[in-house]
């Protein structure tokens, strides 16, 4: 999908687009964009100076349009939105923002400090945008047009207010997250990139925001659209009262992971010196969190990922604490001399008949390296680490893991079956098995 300026070609498709809308919503034909005859030459239309119009493409079909044209009954400072339609599997995925914001971008290269729009009152989510981007509704018309239309005026310097960015933000993304969410977003890239509250934003609602802030949303919105995560595009998040960084190289700490530290720090003397390694480390969450929790810990973390380790010693040093990385596979490694205390993993286990219940933001953006297993073997990586504490678990260590809830009793089976004693699963907060705990006999 993309949006370009209108081709002599597409008059035919963009008339369909336009003519076709009216007839679909029931809206009024006489007086309006449907008998014009500027719809049937929608190019020549617009190739006057100061006008442009543009259209959205997908596959080489046009599927919606909209434009900018001086109005002829003001002055040169005022333009008019026109001609703005989309087709029905266009409409509530956030291009009416996309447009609008284009067709203003160019009203103001053009010159333009004010621009003008009449539309249909039976075009609610129209209506709804145009209010979201503070258009005000006017008392007369400056237009041609005396029935059936409101009539709106909007100020368009190179400024914003934070207000209009969040209710552009929340524009753009109708329909793609619930309301809660977006404003959940918007404070935190606020707190993130402006150093605004929530209070301050409520307090500093006139604020002018400068253009790239509003850029840098455009930019967010768009990877949004796309489900990237939000802790992927700000480059952080926030895991057991610290930061951490993270990109698609490594997953996205979980607050399940949190629960799961909380466990160890339960079982462990924490006045004791020692030894604990983890076992896939990613973004070295797990470690960095037992170090900076258990100072007198030697803490080791193991990841096949060189990328992953590359994030996991960046974090470890901007929370100040030591650990020692291995770059190795756990179904590969063996080291006769390291003998650990703990031995903590959350591995790969979904399975993967299992990925058409998982939503698009970790389907298509997390690093399947560190999701995934086969079918037939789902409990690969608890195997290995198992085989792994016979050389290099002490004995009464403990050894914990994050856990597939769908296979919590197979991998309690797999532990009761060996060395270890004392298996436990443990429930999450939403009282799901998510976590095994057995110490070496």
């Amino acid at each position: 999908m993309r949006i370009r300026e209108i081709k002599i070609e597409d008059n035919s498709q963009i008339e369909s687009v336009i003519k076709s809308t009216f007839k679909e919503l029931g809206l009024p034909l006489v007086g309006t964009a449907y008998e014009d005859i500027e719809t049937t030459r929608m190019y020549e239309s617009y190739q006057e100076q100061k006008s442009i119009y543009f259209v959205i493409e997908e596959e080489g079909l046009v599927k919606g349009g909209g434009g900018i044209k001086s109005l002829s009954s003001a002055d040169n400072g005022v333009c008019e939105l026109q001609k703005m339609y989309f087709s029905v599997d266009l409409r509530g995925k956030g291009y009416g923002q996309k447009l609008l914001s284009v067709c203003l971008d160019a009203a103001q290269k053009m010159g333009y400090t004010h621009c003008y729009l009449e539309t249909l009152s039976e075009l609610k989510k129209a209506l709804k945008l145009y209010k979201y981007n503070d258009f005000k509704n006017l008392n007369t018309p400056m237009g041609q047009h005396r029935t059936y239309f409101l009539w709106y005026l909007d100020v368009k310097n190179d400024i914003m207010q934070l207000k209009s960015l969040h209710n552009f933000f929340k524009n753009g993304l109708i329909g793609y997250y619930p309301k809660e969410e977006i404003d959940a977003f918007f404070y935190r890239i606020c707190d993130m990139h402006l150093n605004l509250k929530r209070i301050d934003i409520a307090l500093k609602s006139d604020m002018i925001v400068a253009a790239q802030t509003f850029e840098y949303f455009e930019m967010v919105i768009e990877r949004l659209l796309n489900y990237e995560p939000i802790q992927y595009i700000l480059g952080s998040t926030f895991f057991f009262g610290s930061d951490f960084i993270v990109d698609k190289q490594v997953l996205i700490p979980r607050p399940e992971t949190e629960e799961l530290i909380s466990w160890i720090l339960d079982q462990v003397d924490t006045n004791q010196p020692i030894k604990i390694l983890d076992v896939g480390t990613g973004s070295g969450c797990i470690a960095i969190s037992l170090a900076k929790q258990l100072p007198r810990a030697e803490v080791y973390a193991m990841d096949i990922s060189s990328g992953a380790l590359s994030i996991a010693k960046q974090n470890a040093e901007a929370n100040g604490v030591v650990v020692q990385f291995i770059e190795a596979s756990v179904l590969e490694w063996e080291n006769q001399d390291l003998l650990f205390d703990v031995i903590v993993s959350n591995p790969p286990y979904v399975r993967e008949s299992e990925k058409e219940m998982m939503s698009p933001n970790v389907l298509n953006h997390e690093p399947r390296l560190a999701l995934f297993v086969e079918n037939n073997n789902p409990l690969l990586f608890y195997k290995a680490i198992l085989e792994m504490s016979k050389k290099n678990l002490t004995i009464e260590g403990l050894i914990f893991f994050e856990i597939n809830e769908y296979l919590a009793e197979e991998t309690k089976s797999l532990f009761l079956s060996t060395f270890f004693e004392g298996v436990q699963l443990k429930a999450d907060i939403f009282s799901k098995k998510r976590m095994l705990c057995a110490k070496k006999r």
